[in-house]
């Protein structure tokens, strides 16, 4: 059976707050938590894209495929009693078609761990369509999943400059506020534009 974003009959959401930049304080959110995973020991080592727009997903239900897919990447892992966390950023292009709606994810996958061909299983299962290509694309931080472990400083740049990357589409306050290097507009989004696992949400508030 395929788990849809939405079930048969269920109520689609509303349209919700439509914004064109990350807030001050939802940049403050994204790298407090960057921080909070590499201080807990669960250092986010995966770089993940997803392009819905490809996968022919609305972009007012692109929060709550991105939530899905993350959902699939958690009991996977569950299962196999390992942890798991990220944090993510969704973008969109200026209305010209260039690269459509998607969300930049960084992730932890423990020490082994690959989700590989699963991740387009969720995609197919999220969107009842046949996977295209090029709607993930998906690195390891630093070129190396231990990286954080073995060459820190390596990591620690790499690691800097996905978190900058993935939050270049911030207002003209937040990127004067925390000085990021590749500020531009990231496009209307649609509902929520930024969120978290539960345990990095924890950390932060501890």
């Amino acid at each position: 059976m395929r788990a849809r974003i939405f079930q048969r009959g269920g109520a689609r959401p509303r349209r919700g707050k439509v914004s064109k930049a990350l807030a001050v304080d939802e940049v403050r959110k994204i790298g407090t938590a960057i921080h909070a995973a590499y201080m807990i020991g669960i250092p986010l080592n995966r770089f993940i894209t997803i392009h819905w727009e490809r996968a022919q997903v609305e972009e007012i239900d692109a929060a709550k495929a991105t939530a899905a897919f993350l959902k699939y990447a958690r009991d996977y892992l569950a299962s196999k009693s390992l942890p798991f966390a990220y944090v993510w950023v969704r973008e969109n292009d200026e209305g010209d078609g260039s690269k459509g709606h998607h969300a930049h994810i960084l992730a932890h996958l423990p020490k082994g761990q690959s989700l590989g061909r699963l991740q387009r299983g969720w995609i197919r299962a999220i969107t009842g369509k046949s996977y295209r290509k090029k709607v993930i694309l998906t690195r390891p931080i630093a070129r190396h999943s231990e990286a954080a472990q073995k060459t820190p400083r390596l990591y620690q740049f790499n690691l800097a400059l996905l978190r900058d990357y993935c939050l270049k589409g911030a207002s003209y306050d937040a990127a004067m506020a925390f000085s990021l290097p590749s500020w531009r507009l990231g496009g209307q989004v649609i509902g929520q534009r930024i969120g978290m696992s539960r345990n990095l949400s924890r950390a932060i508030r501890e």
